[in-house]
């Protein structure tokens, strides 16, 4: 359940091979240069009017010029690129891979926030569309732990919960732990692959699965010295191999995850965050009216030749180079403004990573915008921003205004000039 549901498929995403299918068809198009530029237009590296979960963290990163796509990178085939995908859509979901707009959502409140003057938190997770669903409510109650919450079946950590003393969550993180790897294989034997300026065999073995009334099905399973081998372009005589930082220390961020659920206050909770490997936004809510979140994941130190939104050079020369200290992931522990909210957006300013195309049209402003119109809300009004928030129209917020200015023109239609208060009274809400 741990590595095979929830590591593989929440913590394993990358864009960096549609990225580079993007990138190639374009420049099939309209050439190298402005195939480009038309790239650059659609995946932009850093939008800074994007809002943020952790307003007061910045963090550098090593960063290659774009430019550096051109020498150090081929093309993928479009082949190719469909079977990427189609393996993806398989291993992490069609929520996940299509980009349908289901997302997690988080916010935590500081009492002078609430009515009540108490600390809330307040955690939608999505995890996809399954029947039955994953997750179950659970009550634990001895061996160390007093808890209730929700967590996926079987697994020992409760993803979801609180203990009496502590309540915490989660939404996705967006740190980039995980990189594709472009590997340049023997034209003479393709079970070879460049490294370090010689061919080298792929490690390789044979996985028998059992099918029910079927004969065995026998699966070939190669692997680079960066991780396994999921796709092959016999065109370009290239494969593509994942490295994910949270390989080796599966069990690790798993107790970390687990004895999370005993922390009694945000040092002891940190302890635990600190073991977890994997890309995730924790959230911290305590009885004494305290309120914290943490970026998690151990991002790796990439080389300055290595481009953040592309599939890495298999052949030696971008290899990471360890692993930033937990000193160095984001943490606010009581804000000022005495709420934080997420809605699996922009983590930080500054953020890097290779699906990091965040802009300021998005949906965590139809949270901040409700927690911001009242100094305090009582427990009904927080129930109820989820749901405004999720009819929200995130485009309308940014277009409405400009539409009813253009209506009320002397050069507009009479029907847009009659639709213009219509427009102008509309709540942006797309009710069902």
């Amino acid at each position: 359940v741990w590595v095979g549901l929830i590591l593989n498929r929440f913590f394993s995403a990358s864009s960096e091979v549609t990225n580079l299918d993007l990138l190639t068809q374009l420049q099939k198009e309209k050439g190298q240069e402005e195939g480009l530029k038309v790239y650059q237009q659609l995946r932009w590296l850093d939008d800074p009017s994007a809002p943020t979960i952790i307003q007061s963290a910045q963090k550098t990163q090593l960063l290659a010029h774009q430019q550096q796509i051109l020498k150090d990178i081929s093309p993928i085939s479009n082949k190719a690129a469909k079977t990427y995908l189609a393996q993806a859509r398989i291993a992490l979901g069609k929520s996940v891979v299509d980009g349908v707009p289901t997302a997690s959502n988080a916010w935590v409140l500081k009492g002078d926030k609430t009515i009540e003057g108490q600390a809330v938190l307040y955690n939608g997770p999505q995890q996809g569309w399954y029947t039955p669903a994953i997750t179950y409510a659970i009550g634990l109650h001895g061996a160390g732990y007093n808890l209730t919450g929700i967590t996926p079946v079987g697994l020992p950590a409760i993803l979801f919960g609180t203990n009496g003393k502590i309540a915490w969550g989660s939404t996705v993180g967006s740190l980039d732990t995980n990189d594709v790897y472009q590997l340049t294989l023997n034209p003479s034997n393709s079970k070879e692959y460049l490294y370090k300026g010689i061919y080298i065999p792929f490690g390789h073995k044979q996985v028998k699965i059992k099918v029910k009334n079927q004969a065995d099905h026998v699966l070939d399973v190669y692997k680079s010295k960066q991780g396994f081998v999921s796709t092959w372009d016999e065109n370009n005589h290239t494969a593509y191999a994942q490295k994910r930082s949270w390989e080796g220390v599966e069990i690790e961020t798993l107790l970390g995850w687990a004895n999370a659920a005993k922390a009694s206050n945000w040092d002891e909770f940190l302890a635990q965050a600190k073991r977890v490997a994997a890309s995730i936004t924790w959230f911290y809510a305590d009885t004494k009216d305290n309120i914290g979140v943490a970026a998690l994941g151990r991002l790796p130190i990439r080389p300055e030749n290595q481009h953040i939104q592309l599939p890495a050079k298999g052949d030696g020369s971008m290899e990471w180079q360890g692993f930033y200290d937990f000193s160095h992931n984001p943490k606010e522990y009581n804000p000022q403004k005495g709420y934080v909210t997420s809605w699996n957006n922009k983590a930080y300013a500054g953020l890097r990573s290779d699906s990091s195309n965040f802009s300021y049209v998005d949906r965590v402003n139809e949270l901040i915008e409700p927690l911001e119109s009242k100094a305090k809300l009582s427990q009904q009004e927080i129930w109820e921003i989820n749901k405004t928030a999720a009819w929200s129209d995130l485009n309308a917020r940014y277009f409405v205004p400009y539409m009813v200015k253009a209506a009320q023109s002397p050069k507009a239609t009479p029907l847009a000039k009659k639709v213009a208060p219509l427009l102008a009274s509309w709540d942006l809400k797309l009710r069902p």
